[in-house]
């Protein structure tokens, strides 16, 4: 319907503007962007470090929770599988591989294991030791 090509349009243009805001950001100087497939618009850049940050399900509940409180629908593992999902369709439906694929990043950190203040000081530490 004229509704749907109208809605997917949009999406794509927005998509597009997402895109060259990170491509903007990128070449005036450092910047981290989290998400919104960076890793894949920015993959000419040099130099560029791709960081997947990972945790196990109880970690996750337990810092949602902390952040968020208790969704008002559904299960907190519920909705973050879901977004999980989402970001996984999102990712291959732009870039035609898989989120979750290790080889489209050049650090992956289980933030349950170490802690979000050692993950940030860890980035730190990997970044400085490529310069």
């Amino acid at each position: 319907s004229t509704l749907m090509r109208s809605s997917a349009a949009s999406d794509v243009y927005k998509r597009q503007i997402q895109a060259d805001i990170i491509r903007k950001a990128a070449q005036e100087g450092s910047c981290v962007v989290l998400g919104r497939c960076s890793n894949y618009i920015l993959r000419e850049e040099n130099p560029l470090v791709r960081v997947f940050l990972k945790a196990d399900m109880d970690f996750r509940k337990e810092r949602y929770e902390k952040l968020y409180g208790t969704p008002e629908k559904g299960t907190i593992e519920e909705l973050l599988d879901k977004k999980d999902k989402k970001r996984a369709s999102y990712f291959k439906f732009y870039t035609g591989h898989r989120w979750e694929d290790i080889d489209n990043y050049d650090l992956v950190i289980n933030t349950a294991k170490i802690g979000l203040d050692n993950t940030v000081d860890t980035i730190i530490d990997y970044i400085s030791k490529l310069n």
